[in-house]
């Protein structure tokens, strides 16, 4: 059984898809995500939550939204994550809901985890190694977080729909 109950409609869950896979693209390319193509996901999810899923299910996905904002405010203060990110993080919330929050927020933690070991490995062996040309090209001065926040959802929402979560 692909969907279940309180689970995000296939609509929203392409439109999260999209604009997180855009938001890497920008994050990996300009190091930033545009508020544009977060304003525009919001609406265009926010049109397609209330159309599939009704006012309740739009109302928990603003309330899953400013319950990521709240919890991701302290890495966002302390300039530890881009603006671009901390909203791309509530817009990814609000598309979710509730229902799959803390596997959301885990799975986010996780990857981003995993891209900063990466990242480190990277810089070390660019450090220490003269050899390895393709390690010289890759920019390793900042972490596009944008990356582990797709991959994030990407993981709840597939555990959600094969039920693993």
């Amino acid at each position: 059984m692909l969907f279940l109950p309180n689970m995000p409609s296939f609509f929203v869950m392409v439109v999260v898809g999209i604009v997180a896979l855009v938001s890497v693209y920008y994050d990996i390319r300009e190091r930033r995500v545009p508020n544009r193509l977060i304003a525009g996901g919001f609406i265009f999810m926010s049109v397609g939550m209330w159309w599939f899923d009704g006012w309740r299910a739009l109302g928990m996905g603003f309330g899953a939204a400013l319950m990521a904002l709240f919890l991701w405010w302290p890495a966002w203060s302390l300039r530890m994550l881009g603006g671009g990110d901390h909203k791309l993080i509530a817009f990814v919330s609000a598309g979710c809901g509730f229902s799959l929050f803390i596997p959301l927020m885990l799975a986010i933690v996780f990857a981003g985890g995993a891209q900063a070991l990466i990242t480190v490995c990277v810089r070390w062996l660019r450090r220490t190694s003269r050899t390895l040309s393709f390690v010289h090209s890759v920019r390793t001065t900042s972490i596009p977080y944008a990356v582990a926040i797709a991959v994030g959802a990407a993981v709840a929402l597939v555990g959600r729909a094969y039920g693993r979560w």
